[in-house]
């Protein structure tokens, strides 16, 4: 058995984007060559967790103290024993937590997954960021422009940058041709950034719902932000055209029921 060991770091497991295509990558993943372990830092949806998979589970609220310190320690000594030989990132604690414990263990391979445009980066965390990335061997970016944007950003060498896409299974999503009415157009997206734009979508399905009253309008997701979104739809006067689904578990056949759906983030 000669299964290189990967090691999966991600602040947390939870029904978002990056998180769900982490646990399909995992479960994809090809086990005569790979073996997957994962490590959560923050609040994890264990029923996410691939039982395949070995769970490393810890609440390490602060990077910068005497425990987060404590962590790092024990997470180096983890990846020597278990002769971990990849290390692959998601997200800015878990790369900062994660890339230094890897360096300090002598991990070979260390890959900083980059999904965004950085929105996130403020000067301290930018300047933070770039002495992170300086511990990566590899990069993998989902788009040109995520990576155009990083490597001049955040001083990233582009010879070390691998871009990837996002992938879609087809199989869950069949393309059904729809020659009726529009009845239900809906975005999905956590409630939680701003970067979302959820806030657009309101507004320009505000505009449209004043030619097609008879349209509903639908938005998907939860988080701090939606008595916020709630309150814009209501200033349009077209609160009672919406719904707002809240979390929903399968969004694919959600999905099924809208003749368009919408990304505005």
């Amino acid at each position: 058995m000669n299964e290189k060991k990967i090691l999966y770091c991600i602040d947390g497991l939870v029904r978002g984007g990056t998180e769900l295509q982490l646990v399909e990558l995992i479960k994809r993943l090809d086990k005569t060559k790979y073996e997957p372990h994962l490590l959560t830092i923050r609040e994890t949806d264990k029923a996410l967790v691939p039982r395949e998979c070995r769970h490393i589970e810890w609440t390490v609220p602060s990077l910068m103290s005497p425990r987060g310190l404590l962590f790092l320690i024990h997470l180096v000594r983890i990846l020597r024993r278990e002769k971990i030989d990849i290390v692959q990132t998601f997200f800015q604690d878990s790369t900062i937590f994660s890339g230094t414990a890897a360096k300090i263990a002598g991990v070979p391979v260390r890959i900083a997954s980059c999904r965004d445009m950085a929105f996130w980066s403020s000067s301290f965390e930018g300047r933070l960021m770039k002495l992170a990335y300086r511990q990566m061997t590899g990069f993998i970016c989902n788009a040109n422009a995520v990576r155009d944007h990083f490597c001049q950003t955040f001083g990233i060498d582009p010879l070390k940058t691998t871009v990837i896409y996002n992938g879609v299974d087809q199989s869950l999503l069949p393309v059904n041709e729809f020659k009726a009415t529009v009845t239900d157009i809906g975005i999905v997206g956590n409630m939680t950034r701003q970067v979302k734009r959820t806030d657009l979508f309101i507004k320009a399905a505000a505009i449209v719902a004043k030619k097609y009253p008879a349209i509903r309008w639908h938005i998907v997701g939860d988080g701090q932000l939606r008595p916020e979104l709630e309150k814009l739809a209501e200033s349009f006067g077209v609160k009672q055209q919406f719904i707002f689904a809240g979390r929903v578990d399968d969004v694919s056949s959600f999905l099924e029921k809208l003749q368009i759906g919408v990304i505005c983030s």
